[in-house]
């Protein structure tokens, strides 16, 4: 190929990517959508549970306060936001203070339907009561004792059985409701939207709304917000500021590495170019096989910047006087091919990974390391040798091999006594950024909507309704809570009551006489006696699930149907909840952060790891011979096995993420071990290549393992303990024999 062609190849290429890249929609193909780093479910009920609760309801709920002294003011503006937000057609629901649930179509229903829904559950509990209609007449003058009872004064006609204060004891009990009272300094609006809080369209909008509310607003009142739309916004933006200035430290500190080691500056735009097409072209790549990309799988695949460039480093470190590149690379070709074959074919088992954000890790990485090895041998031999100085012929320091027998020795006992204090810790959290302001923000709002203290909201479910609601039953008698559960009705219950009422019709009248004789007027149970005589004719009326998916506002948190499960939540101090996971219960918290499903992901994730170790075995033994082959596998391994102890020792938990960058980090020091077992590798440029290889690759890791996200941290972490370990001990060998050909 001529040189012409080469520079036409590469022109053409660069010039197709500027196209694809200007005409690419960033917005939608860059996601920051937490749900897409989640897989699919595949009939795990506790996968499918969280999936829905970060994809559904609870993710658009937004929470508004308005704070203020004067109570008149404060009431004016809650009213005139209300409005604007029920006008804005952005939210497909809106309460203020849980007051408009009273007169919402969801409470009239359930009034209407009171007896069917609740009465059979309510009868399970009372048919042993001698003198029933007696007992109730006193729990009814018991009840107007109770600060609840203005709020019934109303409905007590109607359900003199008191079926809707006990369902709104239970709820209370199973999530977090607002006390207000007249003078209370803030008022809250639960509000929903109807688009997906992490697109623009369900960000931009909401974010428009407030500004146009607080510009409306007295100067008296404050207002103050939370939601996922706001999460999801800073967090892309962090995440954004994150991949810049961990993508430019990369850079600079690989550019400063290359111009010390190289020491030749026309040099470096040539080194660089291939490594730059190559990361593009595997990106774009990516962009087409996706749908979306998450950013965060930007942010891991960043460090190639300092990984692609060791490629460049053999290639000019190696070229000798009076030789062209592309006799250097024919010279190299093979320690360079099976070092991107070793690396690409272990990062590709990745793409049999069921975490989304794996598949697309592995890929930008696989492709990234090809692409930079196919344009670097497109393009330099492109480039006209330097004349004068070598590249490379520097002075290098070289170290005493008892230093280093010393250092090995530290570090090997480090690693040994370090795995006892090794642990393991997954969580979705690893994979955001953290954002105190705005989580303090979120605590303080939902402390007003009356979570106080610290408190848990666990799941019990099953396959039915009827194995929820009983599940959730036996959590409530070990606790001894009163659980919405308790006010639902088995199907068993429904059909007792049924035929209870059937040979009971009179049952209202001798309720309506023990209320007489207690003192109460009987005329004003009227409804109640009308509501009995229709349910005893048709008793069975109103399915459950009716009345469940019908629950507004934050209610809706009290019961989730997810792909034939039925779950049930419930709200419970901080000391409860050992006692509630050992009755099988789920906490909420942990099913948030998906912790058993990151366990899980980063086991599967361990086994793909050992294959990809396995394949990259194979063809290094295969193309090596068995001895040298086995040589450069266990360069790695022992790498592998110290630094695992060196993280233990840093007191660094060990998750998903330090396996994947064990995977990378066992590729780089696959590349080393190559290139310092290869012919003539005892001379110093082969030293020096892989000294600076190794450099810039720890440099860059090191860099990663100051981002604020946990998961981009631990692989950096990881990859740079053991990249260390592994040139050591390359280095170490290398002194005690004068060639690595007697292997």
């Amino acid at each position: 190929m001529s040189r012409l062609t080469r520079i036409a190849a590469v022109v053409g290429v660069v010039v197709c990517l500027g196209i694809f890249f200007s005409r690419t929609d960033w917005q939608a193909k860059i996601s920051t959508d937490v749900t897409e780093l989640i897989p699919d479910a595949q009939g795990e009920p506790a996968l499918e549970l969280a999936r829905s609760l970060l994809k559904e309801k609870s993710m658009r709920v937004v929470l508004f306060a308005l704070e203020g002294e004067d109570a008149g003011e404060l009431e004016s503006a809650v009213a005139d936001t209300r409005a604007l937000l029920e006008e804005s057609g952005f939210f497909s629901e809106v309460l203020v203070d849980m007051d408009s649930l009273a007169d919402s179509p969801w409470a009239r229903e359930l009034y209407t339907d009171r007896l069917p829904l609740l009465f059979p559950a309510w009868f399970a509990g009372h048919a042993e009561v001698d003198a029933l209609p007696t007992r109730v007449a006193e729990n009814l003058r018991d009840f107007l004792t109770m600060p609840e009872y203005p709020m019934f004064r109303q409905s007590i006609g109607g359900d003199p059985l008191l079926l809707l204060p006990g369902l709104l004891q239970s709820m209370s009990g199973s999530v977090a409701l607002p006390e207000m009272t007249a003078d209370a300094p803030h008022r809250l609006i639960w509000a929903r939207q109807k688009i997906s809080p992490f697109t623009p369209e369900g960000q931009r909008p909401l974010f428009e709304l407030v500004r146009t509310v607080q510009a409306d607003l007295p100067d008296s009142i404050t207002l103050s917000y939370t939601g996922v739309a706001r999460f999801a916004s800073q967090s892309r933006a962090g995440i954004e500021t994150e991949i810049q200035w961990l993508t430019a430290c990369g850079m600079g500190i690989a550019l400063l590495i290359t111009v010390f080691g190289v020491r030749t500056p026309r040099l470096l735009p040539h080194m660089f170019i291939p490594l730059v097409c190559g990361l593009a072209a595997s990106l774009a790549l990516c962009l087409v096989i996706f749908p979306s990309i998450h950013l965060l799988s930007l942010a891991l695949a960043s460090v190639l910047f300092g990984v692609a460039v060791d490629y460049s480093f053999h290639t000019v470190l190696h070229h000798r006087a009076q030789e062209s590149y592309a006799n250097t690379l024919r010279r190299v070709r093979w320690p360079l091919l099976l070092s991107m074959a070793t690396s690409v074919s272990g990062f590709l088992f990745l793409l049999f990974s069921e975490l989304p954000l794996l598949r697309q890790m592995g890929l930008l990485v696989a492709c990234g390391l090809g692409f930079s090895l196919v344009f670097l041998i497109l393009w330099m031999p492109v480039v006209q040798p330097p004349s004068g100085t070598q590249p490379g012929k520097v002075r290098t320091w070289s170290p005493s091999v008892h230093v280093l027998r010393v250092l090995l020795a530290v570090l090997f006992f480090a690693g040994v006594t370090g795995w006892l204090r090794v642990h393991w810790m997954d969580s979705l959290d690893d994979l955001q950024i953290p954002l105190p302001e705005l989580v303090d923000n979120e605590a303080r709002l939902y402390e007003m909507l009356g979570k106080k203290g610290e408190t848990h909201l666990v799941l019990t479910g099953g396959g039915t309704l009827d194995d929820a609601l009983s599940s959730t039953r036996e959590l409530g008698r070990k606790l001894n809570l009163d659980t919405l559960a308790d006010r639902m009705s088995l199907e068993s219950e429904r059909a007792q009551a049924a035929m209870w009422a059937r040979e009971n019709p009179e049952f209202a009248d001798e309720v309506i006489r023990a209320l007489a004789d207690a003192g109460f007027k009987p005329e004003i149970f009227e409804e109640f006696r009308r509501a009995w005589e229709a349910y005893a004719a048709m008793p069975d009326t109103h399915p459950r699930e009716v009345f469940l998916r019908g629950l507004p506002g934050p209610l809706q948190d009290l019961w989730q149907s997810v792909e034939g499960q039925h779950w049930f939540a419930t709200l419970l101090p901080a000391e409860s909840l050992p006692v509630a996971l050992e009755a099988g219960a789920i906490s909420l918290e942990h099913t948030r952060r998906l912790e058993a499903v990151m366990s899980k992901y980063r086991a599967s994730a361990f086994y793909l790891s050992l294959k990809g170790f396995c394949a990259m075995g194979i063809l290094l033994l295969f193309f090596l011979g068995w001895r040298r082959g086995a040589l450069v596998i266990v360069i790695p391994l022992i790498a592998l096995a110290m630094s695992a102890g060196i993280l233990g020792w840093l007191q660094q938990a060990l998750n998903l993420f330090t396996v994947i960058g064990f995977l990378l980090a066992f590729c780089l020091s696959v590349d080393y071990a190559i290139f310092s077992t290869w012919q003539n590798s005892h001379d110093s440029a082969a030293r020096m290549s892989v000294r600076l290889s190794a450099l810039t690759t720890t440099a860059s890791f090191l860099v990663l393992s100051f981002s604020r996200i946990q998961a981009v941290a631990s692989l950096g972490l990881a990859v740079a303990v053991t990249v260390v370990i592994a040139l050591l001990i390359c280095e170490w060998l290398a002194l005690r024999s004068r060639s690595w050909n007697d292997v």
